[in-house]
């Protein structure tokens, strides 16, 4: 019986790795992406952190699971949140629970950030805001003390940390101006944390998995090692804060998005504070990567020493990506679905796949089917996603793979019923064409991008005149494509 170890992060940037080209250098994250498939047009089910891993979990779109924004009233209690909040609960068939059910040992260490019910098949959890949190009470109370311009409150994390002062100034001065942004104060206090290492929560959770690894034995397991970073607060220790020179920090500085997101949050900061905003963001973000390079080299090594690599299915993934510099913004704060964000790091490795590199669009929710498939089990009925494993084995799909992601609002009291959607934004992703579709107040706003043509995505297919003959042609394939994947999975909505 193989084992699984599903390594994940939160808010990564695929584009920032240097497996993708980019400019950070990792070192266990790239030894991992040369014995594995590596995916070249991974994406989420919708850029946010709880329907996203719902879907990765569940095989599912969040029209279907119903997860479609953050639970906040379990897992940040500080924010609170309606009484009749849902996430995942005992009766949902997802991976874990399928594997538990045929005598996998199961275990999830650190961000999970879908609370509904406590779950059968997880007996020991470590989450950021219950069990580590109630750890570092002792800490969080001192630092407490300490003037307010020295710690961060990380909805309830209290955080030592030293920022530079002219960008405390000029964010504080910005945020301040608009005190009805909706702004976390947190992004004013960007820079170094004044923690251990040890101390940090994500070292905590590759802790745990490294001990869950020595002591499970023969049984086989279901692993997940589940780190917040690089997602805010937007501080790392050292050494990982010095290893980033902010002078060689370079990115288009003149790139910007599209007007109908220029008044996001992710846009409007780093435009009105300026490039010393953005290089300490990088700084703390490309870090952070760093960070969570050597967390997982941690389990990694841990499994080696096990003797159990060969037989242990490995996918390292993210939730969603951050926009880190792209199109002039930063985070995720934003209804756009550019690459930045929409686009995910897919790496799976096992025995009976050929490393390499897939160039077609995939979705995170062909996740649980796919590992299912590779340990020989049928994925129950309901799931939206595929296995991936007749493709990567060379079997040809007459119809083109293409991906979608989805923004959603949430039913009054946060529940899970589905429902019929005026508004909305949707995208799909096909081998060559990006389509996304906004409806808000009635009004329907559409962007095609050529990914062939225009990878960066500054040019909007769907607008101006005149449009040439295979613009047209293109636009309504991918209207008609979208169209027929959203009545084809159940989803009600307006057009």
């Amino acid at each position: 019986m193989k084992n699984i170890l599903f390594l994940q992060c939160d808010q990564l940037n695929a584009s920032v790795l240097d497996v993708y080209g980019g400019p950070v250098h990792t070192k266990h994250i790239s030894r991992l992406a040369q014995q594995s498939v590596v995916f070249d047009a991974a994406y989420c089910s919708t850029p946010l952190c709880t329907p996203s891993r719902a879907s990765m979990i569940t095989g599912q779109y969040p029209h279907n699971h119903g997860i479609v924004s953050n639970v906040m009233r379990r897992d940040y209690p500080v924010l609170g949140g309606p009484e009749t909040e849902q996430g995942i609960e005992n009766q949902d068939e997802t991976t874990d629970k399928v594997l538990w059910r045929n005598g996998f040992k199961t275990a999830h260490y650190g961000k999970w950030h879908l609370s509904g019910e406590e779950l059968a098949y997880y007996p020991q959890r470590y989450r950021e805001h219950q069990e580590y949190e109630q750890e570092m009470q002792p800490c969080f109370a001192a630092v407490a003390q300490l003037p307010p311009e020295q710690w961060l409150d990380w909805y309830g994390w209290k955080l030592p940390v030293e920022i530079e002062p002219s960008l405390r100034q000029t964010v504080g001065r910005y945020m301040r101006a608009h005190p009805q942004s909706g702004s976390a104060t947190f992004n004013e206090k960007t820079g170094r944390l004044l923690l251990p290492v040890e101390d940090t929560f994500d070292y905590r959770v590759a802790e745990r998995c490294v001990s869950f690894l020595q002591q499970v034995g023969d049984a086989p397991f279901a692993l997940t090692c589940s780190l917040n970073a690089p997602h805010d607060p937007n501080v790392i220790p050292s050494p990982y804060y010095e290893r980033v020179d902010p002078a060689g920090l370079c990115w288009d500085e003149a790139a910007d998005c599209d007007p109908y997101f220029a008044q996001d949050w992710s846009r409007l900061l780093p435009r009105e504070t300026g490039k010393d905003f953005m290089r300490e963001f990088l700084r703390v973000y490309y870090a952070s990567v760093l960070y969570v390079d050597d967390m997982l080299g941690r389990v990694l090594q841990a499994l080696k020493e096990t003797g159990k690599w060969e037989n242990t299915v490995i996918v390292f993934a993210s939730d969603h990506g951050d926009m880190a510099g792209e199109h002039g913004m930063f985070w995720k704060s934003t209804n756009a679905f550019y690459d930045g964000i929409a686009r995910v790091p897919l790496f799976v490795k096992d025995a009976s796949l050929k490393p390499g590199r897939f160039a077609p669009p995939v979705e995170l929710i062909d996740l649980p089917p796919t590992l299912l498939a590779l340990c020989g089990i049928k994925a129950p009925e309901g799931m939206d996603g595929k296995s991936l494993i007749p493709y990567l084995q060379g079997q040809k799909d007459p119809g083109g793979l293409s991906a979608l992601s989805e923004r959603l609002d949430w039913n009054e009291g946060h529940t899970r019923e589905k429902r019929f959607y005026n508004s909305y934004g949707f995208m799909l992703r096909n081998s060559r064409y990006k389509y996304c579709r906004y409806r808000q107040d009635e009004s329907v706003h559409e962007f095609l991008y050529d990914m062939e043509q225009d990878p960066g995505e500054q040019c909007n297919l769907a607008v101006g005149l005149p449009k040439k003959a295979a613009d047209i042609e293109a636009l309504e394939h991918m209207r008609t494509l979208l169209r027929n994947r959203l009545l084809q999975t159940g989803c009600r909505f307006q057009w």
